[in-house]
């Protein structure tokens, strides 16, 4: 059973929420900038290194680091 509801929202409701979707999108992109870039770290070094313990602590400070840029809120 399918129910209509009828909000009325006043145009500062509506730019709120715009606004509130507008910075969840940013935050998503953000995210996923900083997963691309952790999957090319993790793509260089395995391609082009052959000592695995080197790669893991190069891959592992890199993406520490990437990390720190991004706001986990």
């Amino acid at each position: 059973m399918n129910k209509k509801v009828y909000v009325d929202l006043s145009q500062q409701d509506v730019q709120d929420i715009i606004n509130a979707y507008e910075k969840d999108i940013e935050k998503f992109n953000k995210q996923k900038e900083v997963l691309d870039k952790i999957k090319e770290i993790i793509s260089y070094y395995a391609t082009e290194n052959e000592d695995y313990s080197k790669i893991y602590n190069q891959e592992e400070t890199e993406i520490m680091k990437i990390l720190e840029e991004m706001e986990w809120k």
